[in-house]
């Protein structure tokens, strides 16, 4: 049976112009390098280098057994990461919880660096209900919340992490879009389509104004219910920007709502503990990410 030792040195003649650089990137001696690829020729019972060249170059054979040498050679560097981080005490598994109003852009830049960062952590994101977020993280089941917390708790520490703008939107087809600057009193008297977050949070009510509600736990079915021209919304300029370009979707102006509209968002963990390496990264990689 070939061995690994083997199997690397094939892989750099194969990668190398010549046995001589091979061995000289291997710190071996040229007669080793060329007895490897010998024994593993007899181990697989197959030609791996055409000889009959000055220089040696690839059989077909050859050409496949490379790539699964390099397929093999990258798993063992992972084996090996992994050892690493084993032995470090670094998480297997991250937890973090998303609130419904919060934007992708707030945390999927911070992810995607995470994750080359610890490649071996297994990521798992939970968008759910602000209570629902912060029970999770007072019971270990979440390590982290990105939410607009509410409230006072003890057992729990929150640091605002960012603001996401608000807009106004409504359908092309809505009486609002007669006006050029809609008055409090005609948009009190249109129904407004809300996320259920925001009436179940004390600091999200300031954007619950109409008189007829009507609530839904998903934004997506926010912006699908205004679409249809069932009502208006307060909504992240975010998730609303690709419709209002397509046209599906309307922004405007109201006399109510004067200055620049935001949600604060907050970056919610357990009062007193520590934490592991990967959360410890991951929280400094959300407060790069959102500099105000």
């Amino acid at each position: 049976m070939f061995s690994l030792e083997h199997m690397m040195l094939f892989k750099v003649a194969a990668e190398s112009t010549s046995f001589s650089e091979a061995a000289k990137k291997s710190g071996k001696a040229v007669s080793t390098v060329s007895k490897a690829i010998a024994e593993l020729e007899v181990d697989l019972d197959v030609k791996l280098f055409d000889r009959t060249t000055r220089i040696p170059k690839l059989t077909e054979a050859g050409e496949r057994l490379l790539v699964k040498a390099r397929l093999l050679f990258s798993q063992v560097d992972n084996i090996a990461q992994l050892s690493n981080e084993m032995s470090q005490s670094i998480e297997s598994h991250l937890h973090v919880g998303i609130g419904p109003m919060i934007t992708p852009s707030t945390y999927d830049t911070a992810v995607s660096k995470l994750s080359d960062i610890f490649p071996n952590t297994r990521i798992s994101l939970y968008r759910e209900m602000p209570e629902i977020l912060k029970q999770n993280v007072i019971d270990g089941k979440l390590d982290l919340a990105i939410m607009t917390h509410a409230g006072r708790d003890s057992r729990l520490t929150n640091a605002g992490l960012c603001s996401i703008p608000l807009v106004l939107i409504c359908s092309p087809d809505s009486r609002l879009t007669d006006f050029n600057i809609v008055s409090g009193d005609t948009l009190f008297t249109t129904r407004q389509i809300v996320c259920t977050s925001m009436l179940e949070n004390t600091r999200m009510n300031l954007w619950v104004y109409a008189a007829d509600i009507w609530d839904a736990t998903s934004q997506e079915d926010v912006l699908r219910l205004v679409e249809q021209d069932l009502g208006w919304a307060c909504i992240p300029q975010e998730l609303a920007s690709e419709r209002i370009e397509l046209g599906t979707l309307v922004e405007f102006n109201c006399n109510v709502a004067q200055g620049t509209m935001q949600l604060d968002v907050d970056l919610v963990r357990l009062e007193n503990t520590s934490q592991g390496p990967v959360a410890r990264t991951f929280i400094e990689l959300l407060e790069q990410t959102n500099v105000q």
